[in-house]
């Protein structure tokens, strides 16, 4: 039996107070107007929108401009956001990110923005009740997740036109999204037994390709894309219907696919999956001795006897490892490279230090020669650069290099130095 994923712990929802930036107010940035004109607001560039947080609960109203690299990738959309802040308000249901958004209809009062968000907070909770926890963390859509935040979208863009619940009824009415379990379920030939050895990378670029219905998916379909293996299901699933029913949405793909590997990794071991990151930040002591020197070949290897290994000792079919590997060879490297980066800065200003300390004692040399004096100078006359080497710490012959390269640069300045 597959390990049991740990139920979803949803937070609860919480109401945040109304922001005081500027786009509520005519005059520009300066907090509330009686009337919260977003109207104003579009005609600037900028956006209301409602705001859930899946990690937090947290639900609240933000500015956004509307358009721009930024807001359409799904990146940090303003100053109000903090760069790890992700936002998002797309139709398909590839991704799930830390933050979901629906815009706000504009020209609502400050009373009425409330109460959208008291009437859009207990959807917002069923919302996080029924997302779907990952093994390795995160998670995925539901049908029911899906439908609640397409109903709530729908409503906070027309608050006063309908009402939440009406619009969830429409939907159900009319299903537009289906689990990505069912169309195996419907045409099973999509399975494709390299899953079973995917890395969760792989098995990502896969649920995204389904999940929005576009790129082609090569397995045991014939390498047809995900639309028309959709289309494949949607005539399957209205064999009445006297047109060609569209694609749904997908979702649900990337726990359906991890779900369907470690079901077939247990059909074949006889052990559980369990996902290696995990695994192993529960179990150190058994963690595999990864170093930042392991090339390729090495890794691979590593990750073979590790899974023989687990799976003797604890009978568990570890998935995943050479991911967790590479990154844990990726993280040692890094380190590599932070030390290096402190030791070559750490060096350069000893050489440069050195260089400067060269520069002092050749002067200081040259100064002691200039002098003339009897202690520095031999029997014959001439510079005693074995004196003079004892005192900075140079060879005889050194200090001699160092008199001729000065002469040679400056003979005057020699010259003069001698009379």
């Amino acid at each position: 039996m597959t390990t049991p994923i740990a139920p979803w712990c949803a937070p609860t929802v919480d109401i945040q107070p109304l922001p005081t930036f500027g786009w509520f107010d005519h005059t520009g940035y300066g907090g509330y107007s009686e009337h919260m004109d977003l109207r104003r607001a579009k005609e600037d560039g900028w956006y209301g929108l409602v705001v859930l947080d899946t990690g937090t609960g947290q639900l609240s109203i933000r500015a956004n401009r509307g358009y721009g690299p930024h807001f359409k990738n799904g990146h940090p959309p303003d100053e109000h956001y903090a760069p790890e802040q992700d936002l998002w308000y797309g139709r398909r249901y590839h991704r799930t990110p830390r933050r979901l958004g629906a815009f706000l209809r504009e020209g609502l009062t400050r009373e009425e923005v409330e109460q959208v968000l008291a009437q859009v907070a207990p959807a917002a909770q069923r919302l996080l009740q029924h997302l779907e926890p990952l093994p390795d963390g995160g998670w995925d859509w539901t049908v029911e997740a899906a439908t609640t935040y397409q109903a709530l979208r729908l409503f906070v863009s027309h608050p006063q036109d309908r009402t939440l619940e009406s619009t969830l009824t429409d939907l159900s009415r009319h299903p537009s999204t289906v689990a990505f379990d069912t169309v195996i379920e419907a045409i099973p030939s999509i399975v494709d037994p390299a899953w079973t050895v995917a890395s969760d990378a792989e098995l990502d670029r896969i649920a995204e390709a389904f999940c929005q219905g576009n790129g082609y998916y090569s397995s045991n379909s014939h390498g047809r894309s995900p639309y028309d293996l959709l289309t494949e299901y949607a005539k399957l699933a209205q064999p009445d219907s006297r047109h060609v029913p569209s694609a749904p949405t997908v979702v649900g793909a990337r726990a359906a696919l991890r779900r369907w590997r470690a079901a077939a990794i247990q059909a074949q071991t006889g052990y559980p999956a369990q996902p290696a990151a995990a695994w192993f930040a529960a179990h150190q002591a058994d963690a595999p001795d990864v170093t930042a020197d392991l090339d390729d070949a090495q890794l691979a290897e590593l990750a073979e006897v590790t899974i023989a290994t687990v799976a003797h000792d604890h009978h568990i079919s570890l998935v995943g490892v050479a991911d967790y590997l590479t990154d844990e060879r990726a993280r040692l490297r890094d380190l590599v490279r932070a030390e290096a980066t402190v030791m070559g800065q750490r060096t350069n200003a000893l050489l440069a230090e050195a260089d400067r300390a060269r520069t002092a004692r050749a002067a200081m040399a040259a100064r002691i020669a200039s002098w003339n004096d009897p202690k520095e100078r031999g029997e014959d006359g001439d510079v005693n650069g074995a004196e003079i080497g004892r005192l900075v710490g140079m060879t005889r012959q050194g200090v001699h290099k160092l008199l001729e390269r000065l002469r040679a640069e400056d003979p005057d300045g020699e010259e003069n130095a001698d009379t």
